[in-house]
């Protein structure tokens, strides 16, 4: 499967279906699972509460290198992205408009139509995509899904 699965820790940001998103830090994500155990996290890494979230209740969780708490300087184009693992390589390029307006052009080695969600590898001109490493999407956040 997809590197989320396999690795251990990995900084999140949850977007959750009533628009509020979580920042933090889960473990061994497996998007089979009913539940995401998210330890959220105060600007110096200290684990401030844990929440338990519902898969059903998220939009998408964007698997990021950098939490950006209290960020003093933003990734810019200068900055040298990450290269996708070999499974994007061979997926399709796509753009995914969110239902809530946003709009990110990536790869994804899994995105069917029967599935009720997939995986993006954030490309393209965008400072964020350099941060944003993988991203999980529900199919009701994706208000559409065209090739690029």
């Amino acid at each position: 499967m997809l590197q989320s699965k396999t690795s251990t820790k990995q900084n999140v940001v949850v977007q959750l279906n009533d628009g509020t998103r979580r920042k933090g830090i889960t473990e061994a994500f497996n998007p089979k699972k009913s539940t995401l155990l998210i330890k959220e996290v105060d600007v110096g890494g200290n684990v401030v509460e844990i929440h338990d979230v519902d898969i059903h209740n998220v939009h998408a969780i964007f698997f990021v290198h950098d939490l950006a708490i209290m960020r003093t300087s933003r990734h810019t184009n200068r900055d040298t992205p990450v290269s996708p693992p070999a499974a994007a390589k061979n997926g399709k390029r796509v753009r995914v408009t969110f239902v809530w307006g946003e709009v990110m052009d990536g790869v994804s080695p899994d995105v069917d139509a029967k599935t009720p969600w997939f995986f993006l590898f954030p490309m393209g001109p965008l400072n964020r995509a350099y941060n944003i490493h993988q991203v999980y999407i529900s199919r009701k956040a994706a208000a559409r899904i065209e090739p690029v």
